[in-house]
């Protein structure tokens, strides 16, 4: 979704682009008045006055708007970047837990028990059947 920031000046560039085509209608009939003309060849000036005049005028709109998509994914590279390295830290940090609890696991399966036995896994403690009754 686009910034509260970007919006106004999306909006200015449209407005930008729609009053420069009114503009240069206003200036084509002031200098060049009359009724409108059923001739080709007059239609094909209009072209010609039209184009020249609004083409440099949307090619630097549309510079500015190349330059503010950059400056948008700049940003947006920039947060990516930050969270890739929180995510980072956050595996590492996940990784040290599991190893330590691994550890503290294989310790405790490794330990004589307090009544003085060797320790070992619940199967050879009680039998592989998980208990009595359950045979």
């Amino acid at each position: 979704m686009l910034s509260k920031s970007i919006l106004p000046l999306l909006a200015l560039l449209l407005a930008s682009a729609a009053g420069a085509v009114v503009i240069t209608i206003f200036v084509y009939r002031y200098h060049f008045g009359g009724p409108v003309s059923t001739e080709a060849a007059a239609w094909g000036q209009f072209g010609d006055f039209f184009g020249g005049t609004l083409n440099p005028n949307f090619a630097f709109l549309s510079f500015t708007a190349l330059v503010v998509t950059l400056a948008l994914q700049t940003r947006q590279l920039d947060i990516s970047a930050r969270q890739l390295e929180l995510s980072r830290a956050e595996l590492e940090a996940t990784r040290r837990e599991l190893e330590r609890s691994a550890n503290s696991q294989a310790a405790t399966a490794t330990a004589p028990d307090e009544a003085g036995g060797d320790g070992g896994t619940f199967s050879s403690r009680f039998g592989a059947g998980g208990g009595a009754g359950c045979r």
